[in-house]
């Protein structure tokens, strides 16, 4: 603490010493050679302690900072933060392809009452969409749907698949 004090008192002895020399000095091209010089020596008394080394013997960080506890408490909140991205991401990918093939759909005026995107979570923790199920009304099932299958799996490199519903 006490090499704290010093630094401090040698910071203001340079700041009253470059003051005293500021105002003594007549104004013109001296004046501005003299600024320079009390600039560079207030930031060589700001920086000494850093450069010198003086401070390394003084403070030891990790006796005073449990960093293990904080690289830990880091892990774990962006482990969080990625599962919540990721978790974001599908919900953004789920209601794409969703979009997608229901804009497919009503432009080939194919009738349909629901479209379902089923998901799987994989080994390594992510998110996957794994099918789609399109709900058709009993009216449209005669309807030719292989090409509706083979536009939908272009479209979202997944095949669908179809399931007849009472129109509910």
């Amino acid at each position: 603490m006490e090499m704290i004090a010093d630094w401090l008192k040698m910071i203001a002895a340079a700041s009253i010493a470059g003051a005293v020399v500021y105002f003594l000095v007549p104004k013109g091209n001296l004046e501005k050679a003299l600024r320079l010089v009390v600039a560079f020596s207030l930031i060589t008394a700001i920086l000494y302690p850093f450069l010198s080394g003086v401070f390394e013997k003084e403070f030891d960080l990790y006796g005073i900072v449990d960093f293990e506890n904080i690289e830990a408490e880091a892990d774990n909140s962006a482990e969080k933060y990625a599962d919540l991205y990721s978790a974001s991401l599908s919900d953004k990918s789920i209601s794409i392809i969703k979009a997608k093939t229901e804009e497919f759909l009503d432009s080939a005026e194919f009738k349909y009452s629901d479209i379902e995107i089923i998901t799987d979570i994989t080994e390594k923790g992510g998110i996957v969409i794994s099918r789609i199920k399109i709900m058709v009304l009993q009216e449209t099932t005669p309807q030719d749907t292989s090409y509706i299958k083979e536009q939908i799996k272009e479209l979202t490199g997944l095949e669908p698949e179809f399931y007849v519903s009472d129109g509910e």
